[in-house]
């Protein structure tokens, strides 16, 4: 139950978002054939998210405000 150890945050999608992501979860899980852990719709947001953060840390944006500039 290491799920567990997540803090719940809600975010809301739009229609097309939860679509797309349920849809990407089914054709991922399907691809990896059982192999793993199952891959879910918040299995996506958190990876999103990690990229997102992951991008931010390594942009101009990120390095300029560091320095206080």
């Amino acid at each position: 139950m290491w799920y567990l150890t997540y803090v719940r945050k809600e975010c809301r999608l739009r229609p097309d978002q939860l679509d797309a992501l349920t849809a990407l979860a089914r054709r991922l899980n399907r691809e990896r054939r059982g192999k793993g852990e199952r891959i879910t719709e918040n299995t996506l947001i958190r990876w999103a998210v990690d990229m997102l953060l992951e991008n931010y840390r390594n942009s101009d944006i990120f390095h300029s405000e560091d320095k206080g500039d």
